[in-house]
């Protein structure tokens, strides 16, 4: 009895260090010994992503479109002055002709493509008075943390050369004459504002002249940009950082003939104005306009050849 009970503990005993996660090897002529299993090794948990921080709203304009970042504001366009990206040009409907050389027997006159009726000239009379396209100033408060005013636009007469000659024009929007008709031409497209000033310049007003611009109708309501103030008013008006305006002005200069270039000056907080150049425009009565239309008339036709070359060969004719 006492020999079953010794076997019935050597039992218990085995089955007890199986359960606790060893195991028994009996060696011959030894004694048995502990054997320890291997452990699992914990996986490792993923590190959760930090959260972005929101950029704060005061960088990024009313409607969430900074200006700055905006592909109206390119730097190779805008000049910096102080906190603000600026710059003014014609608008996009100004559509200034082209000068042709002066003296032109009045017949059929051969350009090398369509749009080189008159290379290298500048822009001749684009519509830049009330009513018309004017130029743009836009203006961007480029600022991550101030706000700024904008108290009022200035035009100047920054060069003024007389002109005394016979102006012989193409406008802009006229296509020139390839047989068998008309090659190109037209005009379209869009020039989207937040709002209109004009600027009235005395007759007789000479280079270094300014002219305030007052405002012209009620600001757009639509912010087309969508990078404008939360409300467009006349001016005065505060751009918080990252709101952004543009302004059109339309200029009425005096009757002298002229090739004149204007600059646009933008008041900041009350400060002097700080001034934007444009480029040139020759602003002229036309003596002569030429037209690929006109040379659909008899009279032209019979001096262009009547054959169709390859590239084409472009004609301008006066218009009678």
């Amino acid at each position: 009895m006492r020999r079953s009970f010794r076997w019935l503990s050597v039992l218990a005993l085995a089955i007890l260090l199986a359960g606790c996660g060893t195991s028994t090897t009996r060696l011959s002529g030894t004694a048995a010994t502990l054997t320890l299993l291997p452990t699992a090794t914990p996986r490792p948990t993923a590190t959760p992503s930090p959260t972005p921080k929101a950029v704060p709203q005061a960088t990024l304009g009313a409607d969430g479109h900074p200006c700055y970042a905006s592909s109206v504001f390119p730097a190779a366009r805008g000049a910096n002055v102080g906190d603000f990206i600026a710059f003014a040009g014609l608008g996009n409907l100004a559509y200034p002709g082209s000068q042709l050389p002066e003296g032109l027997p009045l017949k059929p006159y051969k350009v090398p493509s369509i749009g080189a009726g008159a290379s290298n000239s500048l822009p001749v009379n684009p519509g830049i008075g009330k009513g018309a396209s004017g130029y743009n100033l836009f203006l961007c408060n480029a600022s991550t943390n101030a706000s700024h005013t904008i108290n009022s636009v200035t035009s100047r007469i920054a060069s003024l050369i007389p002109y005394t000659g016979q102006l012989s024009e193409h406008p802009a929007c006229d296509g020139p004459y390839a047989r068998p008709g008309i090659s190109g031409g037209g005009c379209g497209g869009g020039d989207p504002i937040d709002m209109t000033l004009s600027a009235g310049f005395p007759a007789g007003a000479a280079q270094g002249s300014t002219a305030t611009a007052t405002q012209d109708g009620t600001p757009n309501p639509f912010k087309p940009w969508r990078f404008e103030p939360a409300v467009v008013t006349p001016l005065p008006i505060t751009l918080a950082p990252g709101d952004g305006l543009v302004i059109k002005v339309t200029v009425d200069v005096p009757a002298a003939s002229g090739t004149y270039a204007f600059d646009f000056g933008f008041s900041v907080d009350g400060a002097a104005p700080v001034f934007i150049s444009t480029s040139p425009v020759l602003l002229a009565p036309v003596a002569h306009t030429w037209t690929g239309k006109a040379c659909l008339t008899p009279a032209m036709q019979a001096q262009i050849p009547p054959d169709v070359t390859n590239p084409p060969t472009y004609y301008l004719c006066p218009n009678a």
